[in-house]
């Protein structure tokens, strides 16, 4: 009786477990195909939203690459001004070197030749203009001669401005060296600033290489995002169906269970044959032993 008992609290059991797995099962199934549709929604606004997302960063990446692509334009023709710059720097310190030799040696020396020139020529001067005026003087010639700066007084008054000139000679060419000087070092720096601008477009070389890796990256995803959206009813219907599948074996394999359950609860059955009844019966027909003595 206890033996039977168990039986039915096992049976009951499993039973009450297949049942629930069907249940489990029905609603999968059904729950799978009534949010189908919302599913499908969500995935395409999903999609739509990580589209748009990809195109407005793939665009921000390539207004990006063109401004890089107008800077490295920009800084080629700055670095082909500064070589020119370079090049003018170089001819202008030579020229300023030469006429700074030309200033203070060859015209300050050509100045005070001048000077000595003119200071002999003032002291001839100045016996011409004596004889002229001797001769001036002469009642039978008639000669006028009154000028209002004898010549050798003019010729001494260029000489003695001519002083000076020397001196400012030599300021003017120490002025030239050291602007020659400056353009040389500003040449150097123009040099070293042209060799950063180079280094710097090399870099900005290398950073367009990124950009286009992750352009090519961001359409690649564009062309798988677009190819699911345009597959998406397909995949979410292969999707829905797979599942509906897995729900349909949980619940195939709960009758299972419930079968056996029901086993449990209806008990062991023995069938009994007739032959094995008689085998067991002792025979009637038979007459007791006696012991004698």
């Amino acid at each position: 009786m206890k033996e039977n008992n168990t039986s039915k609290l096992i049976g009951t059991f499993f039973i009450i477990v297949s049942i629930i797995g069907i249940l489990f099962s029905l609603a999968g199934m059904t729950t799978i195909w009534i949010l189908k549709p919302r599913m499908q929604k969500s995935a395409k606004d999903f999609l739509t939203t990580s589209e748009d997302f990809l195109e407005n960063t793939n665009e921000s990446l390539m207004v990006l690459d063109s401004a890089l692509e107008n800077t490295r334009e920009n800084l080629l023709i700055i670095e082909e001004s500064f070589n020119d710059l370079d090049t003018t720097f170089s001819s202008v310190s030579e020229s300023l070197d030469i006429a700074s030799t030309l200033v203070g040696d060859d015209l300050s020396q050509t100045i005070v030749n001048a000077q000595t020139a003119l200071s002999s020529s003032a002291s001839t001067a100045q016996i011409i203009d004596r004889t002229l005026l001797f001769i001036a003087s002469i009642p039978l010639i008639g000669a006028d001669y009154r000028p209002e700066v004898p010549l050798h007084i003019s010729l001494e008054e260029v000489a003695s401005e001519l002083e000076d000139v020397p001196a400012s000679l030599k300021i003017i060419e120490q002025s030239m060296n050291d602007t020659s000087e400056g353009i040389l070092i500003l040449n150097d720096n123009l040099s070293e600033l042209t060799g950063n601008l180079g280094d710097f477009d090399a870099d900005l070389a290398d950073a367009q290489d990124v950009l286009n890796e992750y352009i090519s990256i961001l359409n690649g995803f564009l062309d798988r995002i677009r190819n699911l959206q345009k597959n998406l009813s397909l995949y979410i219907i292969l999707l829905s169906l797979f599942f509906t599948g897995l729900f349909l074996l949980l619940g195939t394999s709960q009758v299972s269970v419930l079968l056996h359950g029901l086993a449990y609860r209806e008990g062991e059955q023995r069938v009994i044959y007739l032959s094995d009844l008689r085998k067991k019966q002792p025979d009637s027909t038979q007459e007791p032993t006696t012991k004698e003595d």
